[in-house]
């Protein structure tokens, strides 16, 4: 315990840095929650090299401006689908001592990268770590099996008895000395996986450890029956190329109980968004749904924060779907009780996402206001804002203390 509590002091104070591999195809709305969640909870030194396996024009587009906007991002763009070696490319942009290789179908939680490389202080055999538990969440829709484990003497995480998968960190060292990919592919399918089995099997060979989490420190939304609910085209096709994966029976579980999930996610203390926001906020959510997948199927969601005198905070921000048809919007906010002592606000239309915004009507309290808007771009006039930024959001004071309810309503257009 006293050396694990000196572990975590010395992380606190002198944390390495770290290079992460985010490896990129299509599914660009889990891509956004990849990359915006990493950039959001890493508080470590880091740099991101972001491997494009030929993705489709939208993917394309949002890199180039996730690329502009951030000076720590760098995308390297492959004219073909090269799988899993293209991880291999990115190895050679790494500058720092550890590397995080992440799938695009991964939302981080606070503090993951510090969970993450406790184990390799701990014992220095360590070579290869998961961001993952060997035991599946089934309560957050996790569809995976428990994965092969032995316990260890501290109880702090598993030793992997199989490959961990792609998502992992391990040392530069580590692929130095000869650990690096290749491809799973079949003639069928144009899908090529990173072979994470010869992976870890390489790491196995150096005569290094794996490691699995006591606790999850992300969401394998790959594994998460509402995304493969939503694409079992995908999903089938792309099975193909990786026969260890069986997608039998992965869309035949019940619904989740929303009080049982109510109840976990009260258990955990995360300020995140996206994907994981929707879970997180069900609870504050002003309309009810049955089904946890209509939630998760929403295509945007706003964001609101309420400076109540401390400036704008995570635990002060509400959620809601961003109602849209075509470039027409409308969106309501509603608080049972009334929300009092509030000094600013703060909206964000969109999460992760450039958009062209015009704000024809604003209602608080069910009266129309004409606050000074403040935006994190240029305005092109007092209510039309074209925003540069994947963050937007205006902010205004208002004069009413007390907040029952805000509406805004106008056209936006995004751009993904």
């Amino acid at each position: 315990m006293i050396k694990e509590f000196m572990i975590r002091q010395y992380l606190k104070f002198f944390p390495p840095k770290i290079s992460i591999i985010v490896l990129s195809w299509n599914r660009l709305s889990l891509l956004r929650t990849t990359v915006l969640s990493l950039i959001a909870t890493t508080k470590i030194p880091f740099e991101i090299t972001i491997v494009d396996n030929n993705s489709d024009k939208p993917t394309l587009l949002w890199l180039e401006k996730i690329e502009e906007e951030y000076s720590f991002i760098r995308v390297i763009y492959q004219t073909k689908n090269k799988g899993g070696e293209s991880i291999n490319d990115a190895f050679e942009y790494c500058q720092n001592e550890y590397i995080l290789i992440s799938e695009n179908d991964i939302e981080y939680f606070p503090g993951w990268e510090r969970k993450m490389l406790l184990p390799f202080y701990i014992d220095n055999f360590v070579g290869q770590v998961s961001p993952f538990s060997p035991f599946p969440e089934e309560s957050f829709g996790e569809d995976w099996v428990v994965k092969k484990h032995t316990t260890t003497d501290h109880n702090l995480f598993y030793w992997a008895n199989q490959n961990l998968g792609t998502t992992c960190l391990v040392k530069k060292s580590t692929v130095t000395k000869g650990a690096h990919f290749k491809s799973l592919s079949s003639k069928d399918s144009e899908i090529c996986f990173p072979s994470d089995a010869e992976f870890s099997n390489a790491i196995s060979k150096l005569g290094l450890k794996l490691v699995w989490l006591k606790d999850y420190c992300a969401i394998n939304w790959g594994h998460n029956k509402y995304q493969i609910d939503e694409h079992k085209e995908y999903y089938n096709k792309n099975i193909i190329a990786k026969s260890e994966f069986n997608i039998d029976g992965l869309s035949k579980n019940e619904s989740l109980n929303l009080n049982e999930l109510n109840d976990r996610l009260r258990r955990k203390d995360l300020e995140i968004f996206s994907l994981y926001e929707k879970l997180k906020y069900i609870k504050k959510l002003n309309f009810q749904h049955e089904n946890l997948s209509e939630v998760l199927n929403i295509k945007e969601y706003s964001s609101l924060f309420v400076d109540l005198g401390s400036g704008f905070t995570p635990e002060n921000c509400y959620f809601n779907p961003l109602n849209l048809e075509n470039d027409n919007f409308s969106i309501q906010f509603n608080f049972n009780p009334a929300i009092e002592g509030v000094y600013n606000l703060r909206w964000d239309p969109v999460e992760g996402a450039l958009c062209n915004l015009e704000i024809n009507q604003i209602l608080l309290n069910g009266k129309a206001i004409l606050p000074k808007i403040k935006a994190n771009t240029k305005s092109v006039n007092a209510n039309r804002f074209e925003f540069k930024t994947t963050d937007p959001s205006i902010t205004f004071p208002i004069d009413q203390k007390q907040i029952k309810s805000l509406h805004f309503n106008g056209k936006i257009k995004i751009f993904y």
